[in-house]
């Protein structure tokens, strides 16, 4: 089986980092003990695939709370209020989103998604986030089938 190059199998945009980030990160991984211990085409690889990960978020985050300013209950209950804003405003899935708002876009994989759903939990990926050009009455509210 060819060996394939992991910006062409990505789903994701290739990062943009200032010249001085990537040379640091490129000397990082590409120094001499790196070299001497895998080679210089698999210290090349594991460069770019690092790059291609650092393109997307991850699936997880953790949060670190310190409890000298705060009790870590006072924390939770916050830290739940703005995840209760974020997923409850959420722009994409907004049923009065209008021209200008910020919009995350999802693609469906199975093709499942039914129009004007305001939630989906299936298999979907992260196109990208943007504006939205027109209302989403315009959009899912009228006669005229979907383009």
């Amino acid at each position: 089986m060819p060996p394939y190059n992991m910006e062409e199998m990505s789903i994701f945009p290739r990062i943009s980092l200032r010249p001085e980030v990537t040379e640091y990160l490129r000397s990082v991984f590409l120094n001499k003990e790196v070299l001497a211990a895998i080679g210089h085409q698999e210290a090349e690889c594991r460069f770019h695939k690092l790059l291609t990960c650092l393109s997307h978020p991850p699936s997880y985050t953790c949060v670190r709370a310190s409890t000298h300013l705060a009790p870590l209950e006072e924390i939770r209950h916050k830290l739940g209020e703005e995840l209760h804003k974020m997923c409850c405003s959420s722009p994409s899935m907004a049923r009065d989103m209008k021209a200008g708002d910020a919009v995350s876009v999802l693609s469906d994989l199975e093709g499942r998604c039914t129009r004007g759903a305001t939630s989906f939990q299936g298999n979907r990926v992260f196109v990208g986030n943007g504006v939205a050009q027109i209302d989403r009455s315009s959009i899912f509210c009228s006669a005229e089938r979907a383009k």
